[in-house]
């Protein structure tokens, strides 16, 4: 009986002695992923009328250093903001930044994106 005691206690050390380096492990997957993954808003945008207005924002975006590229549709009233990866604004920061620009912000959504499916954007 003693025997298999010591037995179970070296066990459950060596058990013990594995278990973070796999949680260390998933920890490094996760940031990978992180590295591959960017996100995207899409802001609509009220106000904006002619290429000055995009011109504007283009250039107040671009000032962020979290900001990878920026999109602007005239047409359609969009901002697109696709971040570098792992990096985003907060919502009421893009808020704030368009509203310091003269324009009215409708709505703010986000989505991550794969390094490849922002190049289609």
């Amino acid at each position: 009986v003693m025997l298999l005691t010591v037995l179970l206690i070296g066990f459950s050390a060596q058990a013990r002695k594995l278990e973070p380096k796999t949680k260390n492990l998933e920890i490094e997957n996760e940031a990978n992923s992180d590295q591959n993954v960017q996100t995207v808003k899409k802001v609509k945008v009220n106000g904006m009328v002619c290429s000055f207005c995009s011109t504007s924002l283009e250039k107040k975006f671009k000032k962020q250093k979290e900001i990878s590229e920026i999109k602007v549709d005239l047409e359609k009233k969009d901002v697109t903001l696709i971040f570098k990866p792992g990096e985003s604004l907060s919502d009421n920061k893009i808020k704030k930044m368009v509203k310091a620009s003269g324009y009215d912000v409708v709505s703010v959504s986000d989505e991550k994106a794969a390094k490849s499916e922002v190049e289609s954007l």
